[in-house]
């Protein structure tokens, strides 16, 4: 009987529309809370306060919290002077929910379960620390994070709407902008040429298109030194190295982060698929600014890398009979570099630790990504037999 009933769920859950749909249904129910709360929460509050600036004539940017490019604080002023701002809160709040039921979605998709496992997993990474701490914050990443993630899993079938998304969500907030240089930079490096990589090349001109009406706002958003202070909860690159004695300009970073990553994989033409899970990870490291609710854009590569692991550690067993060592520690390795990601969310407990053990234990978070990446592009796929076996 519960197998029975197993089947007919799997089945029920293989149809795509219907898994999204009860994914969104859960996790609209359970952050319902989010949608009500009638208090603008800490990232809210930044945003609209500058708007507020802007509405009397000043640089939205004299607030010395507010580092997004000038579209969201212009419909912030909008808001404001139609008298819809709790409207646009509400609205707002309510595509990150739909970005949360996207990434998570995604994210699922990359592990190579059945439609059971895949819902659950959704569900967890819809649940994760690290949203919890977006929504907490009432911060966008996971509305832009979902775009970033969307145009690049669609980049070779849906060049336009690619170039769109990504476009759209570097002008709203700009935590896709390493991974869209890298995107760009790797297509005519490296990447395949047929079709061409124009939707690559074409994201950087929907985001200048969305700047125009904010032109004027610009140069004072350039020109503001971000991050300016050194936060302990902070977990970019650039704080760990401003914290260990070596400030090195946020630019500088960025560029050779993404020019060693176009190095790294110079030879390698990554596919729409590798690029989901590469991208971030350029883009994550390439930031000025990184908090716990940043690293929601690495969820795909999570479970991609918990879906590897799956399939090396039947492997080994099917071949072994028993885990080696090695596979031992594969387990120990993903378990851990999951625990840095999620419980960077609690970042807060080491303020109190010496400024040298701060900047090691923030950058664990940061750096895990690339250890999962590393383990998802370089660690062997099962043999083709011996998968047909555990399957069987």
């Amino acid at each position: 009987m519960t197998a029975l009933l197993a089947a007919r769920l799997d089945r029920l859950l293989a149809r795509r529309a219907v898994a999204l749909a009860l994914l969104a249904v859960a996790v609209f129910a359970i952050d319902a809370g989010y949608l009500a709360d009638r208090e603008a929460r800490w990232d809210e509050r930044v945003w609209l306060e500058a708007g507020e600036l802007l509405a009397r004539g000043e640089s939205p940017y004299g607030h010395r919290l507010y580092n997004y490019p000038p579209p969201l604080v212009e419909l912030a002023v909008a808001a404001a002077r139609g008298g819809w701002t709790r409207e646009l809160v509400v609205a707002l709040r309510a595509a990150n929910l739909a970005g949360v039921v996207a990434i998570a979605a995604l994210a699922a998709s990359c592990a190579p379960w059945p439609p059971r496992t895949r819902f659950l997993a959704a569900l967890a990474a819809a649940l994760s620390p690290i949203v919890g701490h977006a929504l907490a914050f009432g911060n966008f990443s996971p509305l832009v994070a979902a775009a970033a993630l969307a145009a690049l899993a669609l980049e070779r079938r849906r060049p336009l709407l690619s170039a769109l998304l990504l476009g759209a969500g570097v002008a709203f907030k700009p935590l896709a902008l390493g991974a869209g240089l890298f995107l760009a930079s790797h297509r005519l490096v490296a990447g395949p040429r047929r079709p061409r990589p124009w939707a690559a090349l074409a994201w950087p001109a929907a985001t200048a298109a969305l700047l125009v009406p904010g032109a004027a706002l610009l140069p004072a958003m350039l020109a503001r030194e971000a991050p300016a202070y050194f936060d302990r909860h902070h977990l970019s690159l650039a704080r760990a190295l401003a914290g260990l004695g070596f400030p090195v300009p946020p630019a500088a970073v960025a560029i050779a982060v993404v020019g060693g990553a176009l190095w790294l994989f110079r030879r390698r033409a990554l596919g729409p698929r590798e690029m989901v899970l590469a991208a971030p990870v350029v883009g994550l490291l390439a930031l000025p600014i990184v908090w716990a609710h940043t690293l929601v854009f690495t969820l795909p590569l999570q479970l991609a890398a918990v879906g590897r692991l799956g399939e090396r550690t039947a492997a080994s067993r099917l071949s072994a009979g028993a885990l080696d060592r090695r596979g031992a520690l594969e387990i120990v390795a993903v378990a851990l570099a999951l625990a840095a990601i999620h419980g960077s969310a609690a970042a807060g407990v080491i303020n109190d630790w010496p400024d040298p053990v701060q900047v090691f234990v923030s950058l664990l978070p940061t750096l895990a990504p690339a250890g999962l990446l590393g383990y998802c592009l370089l660690a062997g796929s099962p043999a083709p037999e011996r998968a047909g076996s555990a399957g069987a």
